[in-house]
């Protein structure tokens, strides 16, 4: 949200620090439970096996960074 300072988190335990991190900041936390969206993207790795499952994924996200 807009103002709101969020950090990404990679490797062991990210869910574990995204929710720290929004208990931190007395933020509420909303979770949706989504086969696609639950996909732990951490690595090169990670993001060259899921754009296998979604395509177009990679050229998405860098469009979308463009932005900030």
């Amino acid at each position: 949200p807009p103002g709101i300072v969020f950090e990404p988190q990679m490797g062991s335990r990210s869910f574990a620090k995204h929710l720290a991190q929004a208990a931190t900041a007395e933020q509420s936390v909303s979770i949706c439970y989504s086969y696609g969206l639950g996909y732990d993207l951490d690595t090169i790795d990670d993001l060259n096996s899921y754009q296998h499952m979604e395509p177009g994924l990679l050229q998405r996200l860098f469009k979308q960074s463009e932005r900030f």
